[in-house]
């Protein structure tokens, strides 16, 4: 993989998901494209991380069905110099923030410095990969039948998001169910039952099912700590040093 070959898979994931989405759209809502933040930045990082989250949100309407759309998840990252800006009151990013620059940087929550001193902390999410299931603008919690149904839709732009990017460590929040049967990992999935994760480890990625990073089940630095961990343990598998 070069910056070349990588920046035109986007360009093609991009064209996917806009032709995709106009096939199951309407006047009021049109896709958000999402994928490798910075292609650059993305090659760069000595591990490449993929988020796979349910859906993105925008607009509601007055009956309270979303809305709008018609513009890129990548955008987010980039609005300011320091992505923190943006994200300071989005839990969801901050948590993937610090989740990403721990596994980044080898280092479990409380060795990270605060996101809002240390730049390097929120801008490490320009290095990842962040994929929504559902491409158009969602509610803010899904049933799983509507989950079902909108993997079923996008399943091949999904699929070939990360056949491209070829990730080394994959987070889905609580998702992974759904891409179990075609990645090929039902017979191989593990239950680290003290960390709270399901994991599967194969042809150098490991794939992990934690829940959705704006969950408040557990603790922000348990659900960190854990995930950081699990790679840790499982590092030399998918070919990184720790």
């Amino acid at each position: 993989m070069n910056l070349e070959q990588l920046t035109k898979d986007q360009n093609l994931v991009t064209d996917y998901i806009t032709r995709l989405g106009a096939d199951g759209t309407n006047d009021s809502i049109a896709p958000i494209v999402d994928g490798v933040i910075d292609p650059e930045s993305y090659l760069n990082s000595e591990i490449k991380i993929a988020w796979v989250l349910k859906e993105p949100y925008d607009d509601f309407d007055e009956n309270g069905a979303p809305y709008g759309g018609g513009w890129d998840m990548r955008s987010i990252y980039f609005k300011t110099e320091k992505v923190y800006d943006n994200i300071k009151q989005n839990h969801t990013l901050n948590t993937m923030a610090y989740t990403t620059y721990g596994l980044q940087k080898n280092k479990i929550y409380g060795e990270i410095p605060w996101i809002e001193e240390e730049p390097a902390v929120g801008n490490s999410l320009r290095s990842i990969v962040h994929m929504n299931i559902n491409k158009f603008p969602g509610n803010t919690t899904t049933s799983w039948n509507k989950l079902y149904s909108y993997y079923d839709y996008w399943r091949p732009v999904l699929l070939f998001q990360l056949l491209v990017y070829k990730p080394q460590i994959v987070i889905f929040g609580n998702v992974m169910d759904l891409f179990s049967t075609d990645l090929n990992l039902t017979d191989i999935i593990q239950h680290d039952k003290e960390k709270n994760l399901g994991f599967a480890i194969k042809d150098g990625c490991i794939y992990i099912n934690a829940y959705h990073p704006a969950q408040i089940t557990i603790k922000k630095d348990v659900y960190i700590d854990d995930i950081i961990q699990l790679v840790r343990e499982h590092s030399s598998e998918i070919g990184i040093e720790r």
